[in-house]
């Protein structure tokens, strides 16, 4: 019957069912009346529902009768992923309009999610509304269109348990008999009013894609009503309606991609058979003939890989090119060896030289200052002189004794023969109390001794030593600060090293000088030559070294500096 509205808006919103996701089928759908007039279709969306008024809703009524529909615009849809589901999401519909008979004008519609309903801890027989009202179950806006309502217009709000959709997409264009249609739907509404005279159509394939359609009548003839896929008005059949159905399909595309998964399978089967003849051919061919490669240039000495038996000619090969490659390594460690024992002898040797050059330099000027006073006093001189005359004498030779047993501390230093203690003190400390035996011989010179010590500096190492390297360093900064000048003593902690710097008025020292003060009996000019043995700096190296420390010596704006750290 075409008063029965619901099954003419689930004909025209039946889709074509696709077996998978690599097919692509396109439906359309449309009911015509006896003289060709659109009653509906399928390229007009639409929601269609039972209606229920929010009395009968509260009420926990279920059925109406009462059908609706409400077309709407796909662009004000807020969630598209419920569309191809809707059946089975969604549990009840809430609509928001105006209605004009049996249409709907829709201007926001929310929906209770099936899975909500799912997921209530309930059993039994139940009432739709019932359970969204007790359990507050959420309403999800599917739709909203706010240009729906003119302004003032008042909107109803309607109810539904069951409902259905009729949103078909679009096909893609196509061409039949030399005509270009835009989709399935402009085919309907171009050729389905002509089928009103009861003559149907059948089947055709344009280009390589394939259309189907069919016209199915419904009408009267001697009192009986009939359905088929033609129908005679001249003898006496007469139409009260005929629905029209297209489905668009792409069978080669189908075609091609049903194979996808066996083009797949396809691929990954020689994929690994290829991966295992390459690790055949690369463990059996590839992998010998590299290695007497790499045992030839002498990238490796010995072959990693176990071959096969007949592959034995490249390992033995191998094999002995790793023998004649070890002899020659002997060869050239032994080579090796013998040069840097040659390089060390020519060190020593001219270390040997340099260290008796320095000590006869050092040693001339005491012996000649010795003869000189020694000579006056074998010769009778005055009483007066003769006091001052054993002074110096006995001067230059604590001097000369000094060296001496300076350089043999230095040998021991140097030899390793020391052994270290391992005291626990604060280098600070011993820093104010090396200052403080020297503070007379500051004062002589007017000189401004200035501190940046934390309190914490307390250092683990043989602290007679430190004191020794302390004195040394300080004798020395006092010993080149010129009357007036400043001495400035700091410590600062550099990524658990402790280092200790002095910082006195001074001329720029040269590069030269600043590689060198460290050695023995090394003196910058004339003007930094004194009275010390010029082994001090030297000590005070070897003792920081054998505690694993360094020295340094460096210029700075308006003096130098001298550090240690350990």
């Amino acid at each position: 019957s075409l008063d029965d509205s619901y099954e003419v808006w689930g004909a025209v919103g039946t889709d074509a069912w696709n077996h998978g996701k690599y097919q692509e089928r396109y439906a359309a759908n449309a009911v015509y009346d006896g003289s060709g007039n659109l009653i509906a279709c399928s390229w007009e969306p639409f929601f269609y529902f039972e209606a229920l008024t929010p009395t009968q809703w509260e009420n926990g009524e279920e059925r109406s009768q009462d059908l609706v529909r409400a077309f709407f615009d796909p662009a004000c849809l807020q969630e598209q992923d419920v569309l191809p589901n809707f059946h089975f999401t969604v549990f009840a519909l809430r609509a928001t309009g105006v209605r004009e008979g049996t249409d709907f004008r829709l201007s926001k519609l929310e929906y209770v999610d099936r899975d909500d309903f799912w997921d209530l801890d309930y059993s039994g027989s139940f009432m739709v509304s019932w359970l969204v009202e007790r359990y507050d179950l959420s309403w999800r806006l599917l739709y909203e269109d706010p240009d729906a309502l003119a302004p003032g217009e008042t909107a109803e709000v309607l109810y539904a348990d069951w409902a259905g959709i009729c949103y078909l997409p679009d096909s893609p264009g196509f061409t039949l008999d030399d005509t270009r249609y835009a989709s399935l739907a402009d085919f309907l509404a171009q050729e389905a009013p002509g089928l009103k005279d009861g003559m149907g159509f059948a089947s055709a394939d344009p280009s390589n894609d394939h259309l189907l359609y069919s016209v199915s009548y419904c009408y009267s003839a001697e009192g009986e009503t009939y359905f088929g896929s033609l129908c005679f008005p001249e003898d006496g059949q007469k139409i009260l309606y005929y629905t029209v159905s297209a489905v668009y399909a792409t069978p080669w595309k189908e075609a091609v991609r049903s194979l996808i998964p066996t083009y797949w399978k396809t691929a990954a089967a020689a994929l690994l058979l290829t991966l295992l003849l390459w690790r055949t051919l690369r463990r059996e061919v590839v992998a010998p003939v590299e290695e007497t490669a790499k045992c030839l240039s002498g990238e490796i000495t010995q072959p990693e890989t176990a071959t096969s038996w007949h592959w034995r000619e490249p390992q033995q090969i191998a094999q002995g090119l790793y023998q004649q490659r070890e002899a020659e390594k002997e060869d050239k460690l032994e080579i090796h060896r013998l040069e840097a024992a040659l390089d060390y002898a020519k060190s020593a040797e001219e270390g040997r030289r340099q260290l008796v050059s320095n000590l006869a330099h050092e040693l001339k000027t005491p012996l000649a200052v010795i003869h000189s006073y020694a000579e006056g006093l074998k010769e009778h001189i005055a009483e007066d002189k003769r006091e001052k005359y054993l002074s110096i004498l006995l001067s230059e030779t604590e001097r000369m004794d000094a060296m001496v047993l300076e350089m043999l501390d230095l040998s021991r230093l140097e030899a390793g023969k020391v052994k270290l203690a391992r005291d626990a003190f604060s280098l600070g400390e011993l820093a104010r109390d090396t200052f403080g035996r020297l503070e007379r011989a500051m004062e002589a010179k007017n000189l401004t001794l200035t501190w940046d010590i934390p309190e914490q500096s307390d250092v683990v190492a043989d602290e007679a030593r430190i004191a020794q390297v302390m004195e040394n360093f300080a004798t020395n900064a006092l010993k080149y600060t010129p009357p007036g000048g400043n001495i400035h003593a700091s410590i600062t902690l550099i990524q658990g090293m402790t280092r200790f710097s002095l910082t006195n008025t001074s001329p720029p020292l040269s590069s030269e000088a600043l590689a060198h003060v460290f050695d023995s009996f090394y003196r910058a000019d004339d003007t930094r030559a004194g009275h010390g043995t010029g082994l001090g700096l030297a000590i005070a190296r070897q003792i920081v070294e054998l505690h694993g420390g360094s020295c340094r010596a460096e210029n700075v704006p308006g003096g130098v500096r001298f550090s240690f750290q350990l």
